[in-house]
């Protein structure tokens, strides 16, 4: 299906996100662990240089749940990214432990069952992300959006197990301790966002809204701080960076690609696909 593009009023939308890799893809890579080694984790954020390549990474509104109803509230919208989030730390957990259990001596020896375990963790994350409802007031979203970077940081940092492999630890390492710190912080981050998800009501906009458009835009941005440019976890989102949608879309005069604005410093474009939802590309690295 041909994508549109939907700039008209903010009316904020329950669209949930995927994101999925492609052959040229730089935008996702997560892991996350739960004890040293496995469990650490740094809030460095991930490397990236403006190159003319982007990073396309695929952002589809369906999630584990039905999007929120419109004229719900703050908690009844965030009741089923709550709940995925639960099984979402259920996964990376078991994940982690799967890994630690696989570092013999100086090697981490990933079997079968270990690098299965890890993409059902990051599968589980993924999930999570899809169900955050579009419409949250900001310190709301900021609180929801931290979780899930926690989630991300900590699904990411096993990068090194995620296919059958031995690695030498003193490659696997630098990942494997990337998720300490998401993991540290990660229950007080989920209570503070069930303390402030309240009574509020939530106008819920529709999937191809600006509102929707931003959140796909965060989450991937999210992802890519974790994966892209040789990033294996290591990234929680304290803050909101400033989206800016640029007047007019630029085009890159070398490589022809158009480009609708920037997170933070980090140009993107998007479109809408009414198969699939968003599709956000990155120039990055």
């Amino acid at each position: 299906m041909t994508p549109t593009r939907k700039r008209g009023a903010v009316i904020a939308a329950a669209v949930a996100v995927a994101v999925l890799v492609g052959a040229v893809v730089i935008i996702v890579r997560n892991g996350g662990s739960e004890r040293s080694p496995v469990a650490a984790s740094t809030t460095t954020a991930a490397t990236r240089t403006t190159v003319a390549t982007p990073a396309p990474s695929t952002l589809a509104p369906t999630g584990t749940h039905a999007p929120a109803a419109s004229g719900t509230t703050a908690a009844g919208g965030l009741a089923p990214f709550l709940s995925d989030a639960e099984r979402a730390d259920s996964r990376v957990k078991a994940a982690a432990a799967a890994v630690n259990a696989r570092i013999v001596g100086d090697q981490l020896r990933v079997d079968q069952a270990t690098a299965a375990s890890v993409r059902s963790a990051r599968d589980a994350v993924t999930a999570a992300g899809r169900s955050i409802p579009a419409g949250l007031a900001p310190d709301v979203l900021r609180a929801a959006l931290l979780v899930q970077s926690d989630l991300v940081s900590r699904a990411w940092a096993m990068n090194p197990a995620y296919s059958v492999a031995t690695v030498p630890m003193s490659e696997a390492e630098r990942c494997l301790h990337n998720g300490s710190v998401a993991a540290g912080r990660y229950y007080g981050d989920l209570q503070a966002l069930r303390s402030l998800a309240g009574p509020a009501p939530v106008h819920v906009a529709a999937p191809d809204s600006r509102a929707a458009e931003e959140l796909a835009v965060r989450l991937g941005a999210i992802n890519l701080r974790n994966s892209g440019c040789d990033s294996c976890g290591g990234y929680v989102a304290t803050d909101l960076p400033t989206i800016t949608f640029y007047e007019t879309p630029r085009t890159d005069p070398v490589t022809g690609f158009r480009w609708d604005g920037t997170i933070g410093d980090l140009p993107f474009r998007a479109d809408f696909h009414g198969d699939s939802g968003w599709q956000v590309d990155y120039n990055a690295c």
